[in-house]
């Protein structure tokens, strides 16, 4: 498997923030957009992935947990997301995409 996206996330949202717990970030350009994604984090951590934009933010992946997986075509190249919602984290994490 290959890490296409690696983000840290606080275990609860951002200061000033009602549900963003991470930064943003980014799919690397390289990746299969024919295939998804699995995610690696926390073990029993349960959140959102979000995408950053104009308004009010979309969730195009919700109650994603340690070894979930995404559909192909769901996050696309070029967009900004970051994590949000986090459940029964215990500290920070960090969460992993990989194909």
């Amino acid at each position: 498997m290959t890490n296409f996206a690696s983000v840290a996330s606080e275990s609860a949202p951002l200061q000033g923030q009602d549900h963003r717990s991470s930064y943003n970030f980014q799919l690397l350009p390289n990746n299969d957009p024919q295939s998804g994604f699995t995610i690696s984090s926390a073990q029993g951590v349960v959140f959102d992935i979000k995408q950053d934009v104009t308004g009010s933010d979309p969730t195009p992946v919700k109650s994603v947990t340690n070894g979930s997986t995404i559909q192909a075509g769901v996050l696309k190249n070029g967009n900004n997301y970051y994590i949000a919602n986090p459940q029964h984290a215990n500290g920070n994490f960090v969460v992993t995409l990989n194909q």
